[in-house]
């Protein structure tokens, strides 16, 4: 183990970088980004203003916008529009017509058989006869929602049959050609669905839509003919849109072998309050961090025309001028690594893991089991089928094993009196990259880079790591067992090393408990711990500087830490704030578990990753070296009184 673990770790890294490059070639190629403007803003705005429709989105397609983003009519549009009738059923009380049928609570709406109340509404009706001539379908105006079918029935508990789409607007989809716009279909999922329901929802669209973007809260088909949907969909790409969290997308996704691009949106309320230079920055973003191809878009209703069609003009150019191409969205291809490369890296990652388990103090045979029991599982699991699951686990434990290493090498280097700052920086950016490269192929799968699936254990890794470096610093620096590899030992050694406590450790100490509470809280999902006006203004400001801005608890936080810690333990200073090393480099380990993070969502491009992951390393720098200066004029000035 001793010798023989840094050649195993190698090997791993050598097949992590084939299978990262894989990933980086498809990145690389993928440049075409679609501007769709959607069609039902825009008609709204132009109403709004009393001008022309046709008008100004014939301006609109002159600023690179190549598509037309076409909803469908629902009932209650129709009504309003005339082409459809409804009738109460208290409106056949006061009729001659024999009504014993009637159900005066309910609605009744007539429609020949190949129309869309009979293809596409009929699962949610029954037929009634009247005076054996007149047929009527029957619905009630309101359906219950089961809480299995969507987790938000309990506040939302009913659909309205006002809001089921019935067919295309046609005369967008012909206003759309001849302003040689490419049209997007946006389908309605029916509430109630058959085969033959769902193939005529298809058949009305009659191909015209190069691209899908599904409308509403679910996914053609959803929940029970998901493999209908699929079929239908015959190839034709579909829009997986961010943050809209559509019912039965990532199975969908699945059922058409990821044939689908992902989608950046503002919605109507947004674009409502929203500025337009953050509007700007935010679909800039979304192309540039986030994969997204296809921009949704809207006009700012505070804006003039004119002023609209400059700020889509202005998209379109700094798009180009990143590179970009304005055209259709394609599909990114499947890939993988193999496994050979996956085992290779989870091999790489465990063994790492034993060496980290022997830094806490755990015996050497207990360490071994340790690391061949996780091997087994994972490699049992992918074998079985279970590949997203097996990458996972292998990634997590890449994220928290790498970044402790990192920090609790340094405790061990301390120690022993290898002090070399060099040596030290070494072994930061040694487990740092190759943490970064095993995580990154553990994750080198498309469903991961276009995150139908995704890392799983984010505030988990956020919290183990700076624990566990705690842990390690403080056994190794302030007077721990340090012989001992007993790890009940090694405890009682670092708890009487640190009674009694001291005021400067009370202090550090809620600090510490202080700043992770807030670290903790803003990492994953959101605790409800909000962004202050002043760090929004702070990315901001870095974002136009960088243009990939570097992220703040790597540079202002973490980094500067790190670098304080290898500064102050590489000088005389150690020996005066030895006690304050352990917090420190705890802190310090808040950048690299930070830095594990910003690869762990393989949605971004490794190589944006990459380039933040360096801008915070370097203004890290800076601060971790100008907060050692300044601490050494505080001890010396306190030396000299």
């Amino acid at each position: 183990m001793k010798k023989g673990w840094i050649w195993i770790v190698i090997l791993g890294l050598i097949f992590s970088v084939f299978g990262i490059y894989q990933r980086i070639e498809i990145e690389q190629r993928d440049k075409g980004v679609q501007l769709v403007i959607d069609s039902q803003a825009l008609s709204e705005y132009a109403e709004g203003l009393n001008i022309s429709f046709s008008s100004i989105l014939g301006e609109i397609s002159k600023q690179k916008v190549t598509s037309l983003a076409v909803s469908e009519v629902k009932l209650w549009e129709a009504v309003v529009s005339r082409s459809q009738m409804v009738f109460p059923g208290f409106y056949f009380l006061l009729s001659d017509l024999e009504i014993d049928s009637i159900d005066p609570r309910m609605l009744y709406i007539s429609d020949d058989v190949s129309g869309p109340i009979n293809q596409r509404l009929s699962p949610l009706a029954k037929l009634v006869v009247i005076n054996n001539e007149i047929k009527l379908w029957e619905f009630q105006e309101e359906y219950s929602v089961d809480t299995k079918r969507r987790k938000e029935a309990e506040r939302e508990p009913t659909v309205s049959l006002w809001d089921e789409a019935l067919y295309p607007d046609y005369s967008l989809l012909n206003l759309g050609k001849g302003h040689d716009l490419s049209v997007v279909s946006r389908i309605q999922n029916p509430y109630l669905q058959t085969p033959e329901s769902l193939e005529y929802v298809m058949k009305q669209w009659d191909g015209k839509g190069s691209l899908i973007i599904f409308q509403g809260k679910e996914v053609l088909g959803y929940p029970n003919n998901l493999k209908i949907s699929a079929k239908l969909l015959e190839g034709t790409p579909w829009g997986f849109v961010e943050f809209a969290n559509q019912y039965g997308e990532k199975d969908l996704a699945r059922l058409t072998d990821y044939n689908l691009v992902r989608v950046h949106s503002i919605t109507p309320e947004e674009m409502i309050k929203i500025a337009p230079n953050v509007a700007m920055e935010r679909y800039l973003r979304a192309v540039r961090e986030r994969g997204a191809r296809v921009l949704y878009l809207r006009p700012f209703p505070k804006l003039t025309p004119v002023e609209n069609l400059d700020w889509f003009s202005s998209l379109a150019t700094n798009l180009e001028n990143e590179g970009y191409l304005l055209e259709k969205a394609t599909p990114k291809p499947f890939f993988k690594s193999s496994f050979i490369t996956f085992w290779l890296v989870t091999l790489a990652i465990i063994v790492c893991g034993i060496r980290l388990m022997l830094l806490l103090g755990f015996k050497e045979n207990i360490s071994l089991y340790s690391g061949v029991l996780p091997l087994l599982v994972v490699t049992a699991l992918y074998l079985k089928g279970y590949t997203i699951l097996a990458r996972q686990i292998a990634a997590f434990g890449a994220a928290v094993v790498f970044p402790t290493l990192a920090i609790g090498s340094i405790a061990i280097e301390v120690k022993e009196n290898n002090k070399s700052l060099l040596k030290m920086i070494g072994t930061v950016f040694f487990y740092t990259i190759s943490g970064v490269l095993l995580l990154s192929a553990a994750l080198s799968d498309l469903r991961f880079v276009i995150k139908i699936e995704q890392f799983l254990g984010v505030k988990l890794m956020h919290i183990l790591p700076p624990l566990m470096t705690f842990w390690i610093c403080i056994k190794n620096l302030n007077g721990g067992s340090v012989r001992s590899y007993n790890f009940r030992d090694s405890l009682k050694g670092t708890l009487a090393a640190l009674w009694p406590p001291r005021l400067g450790h009370i202090i550090v100490l809620v600090l510490v408990v202080f700043v992770g509470f807030i670290y903790i809280g803003r990492t994953g999902h959101d605790w409800g711990i909000p962004v202050l006006e002043f760090e929004e203004n702070l990315r901001v400001f870095l974002e136009e500087i960088f243009v990939i801005r570097p992220r703040l608890k790597e540079s202002f936080i973490g980094h500067p830490a790190l670098f304080l810690g290898l500064l102050v333990a590489s000088s005389v200073l150690i020996n005066k704030l030895r006690w304050l090393l352990p917090f420190i480099l705890t802190i310090g380990s808040i950048g690299v578990t930070s830095v594990l993070n910003t690869f762990s969502h393989a949605h971004t491009p490794f190589l944006v990753s990459l380039v933040r992951t360096g801008w915070g390393f370097a203004i890290g720098a800076i601060l971790g070296t100008l907060a050692f200066l300044l601490l050494k004029l505080v001890v010396r000035s306190d030396k000299n009184g």
